[in-house]
């Protein structure tokens, strides 16, 4: 999360995307906890890296830390 306040989140870093779930806010996750390479049962995306704090984000190979990193 950053410190200015995301159009999306309100700064918060989490926002309800229906009336009973929330979830991490993909615009400003800084993807910190890292990636997780999506394998066997996840169709077009096997092979792809999803961010492990859950936001959503997908990327086709894993990025470097350290180019992520805000």
């Amino acid at each position: 999360m950053t410190d200015t306040k995301c159009e999306k989140c309100k700064g918060t870093g989490q926002y309800m995307y229906d009336e009973n779930h929330i979830k991490p806010c993909e615009v400003c996750c800084t993807h910190s906890q890292g990636w997780w390479r999506l394998e066997d049962n996840y169709g077009d995306d096997n092979g792809k890296y999803a961010c492990k704090n859950g936001c959503g984000t997908l990327v086709e190979k894993e990025p470097n830390v350290q180019a992520v990193a805000v």
